[in-house]
């Protein structure tokens, strides 16, 4: 009888044993958990949003990394977006005029997008530690107003009308609502 029990034991402990084998299986699928991601940290129709990730020895550094590689999203997003309302303008313009109206709008748009980028406001941040690495890893979702941004670059737009000739073919690339129009219209395909 203690033999018995002594066997089912055994035969339990090496059933149990065998499934913590399994549990570390090579083909096991492991869900990762990424903070800050996902549909709410996206880009839409009225603000830009981008979510990145940074890894240091220290936790400032972490963060710094991953805050500056949101804004780079954030950026390359309002380029997207003004390389549409280029396009658009610049069909208005004629062919003799087209690249002084370009260096003129780029100029502008660029202008003004560095000094917004740096209102982006953080509006998810969590940051891990891992103690075999001893690494810190932040991660930052970051969001910036599309109608601010578009209302200060409309706004150099129009400043840099009041500069020109009434006769200007250029004035057409200065026209406040069709910016604002042209701009909502990229944003909208963008955040599809």
């Amino acid at each position: 009888m203690r033999f018995t029990i002594y066997l089912c034991f055994i035969s339990l402990f090496l059933l149990s044993s065998c499934s913590l084998f399994k549990s570390g299986s090579p083909d096991e699928v492991v869900k990762i958990e990424k903070p800050c991601t996902g549909q709410k940290y996206q880009t839409s129709g009225k603000v830009f949003r981008a979510s990145a990730n940074g890894e240091s020895n220290i936790l400032a550094g972490a963060e710094k990394k991953a805050m500056s590689r949101a804004r780079t999203i954030i950026a390359q997003n309002i380029n997207v977006v003004l390389k549409g309302v280029e396009e658009d303008f610049m069909n208005l313009v004629s062919e003799n005029n087209i690249e002084s109206a370009r260096e003129k709008f780029t100029s502008n748009t660029r202008t003004v997008m560095a000094q917004e980028l740096s209102g982006a406001i953080t509006i998810c941040e969590e940051s891990t530690y891992n103690k075999k690495t001893e690494k810190y890893t932040a991660f930052v979702a970051m969001e910036l107003s599309a109608s601010k941004l578009a209302e200060k670059m409309a706004s150099q737009l129009q400043r840099q009308q009041e500069t020109l000739d009434e006769d200007s073919e250029l004035k057409v690339i200065y026209d406040y609502e069709r910016f604002k129009d042209t701009f909502n219209e990229e944003m909208e395909k963008l955040g599809q």
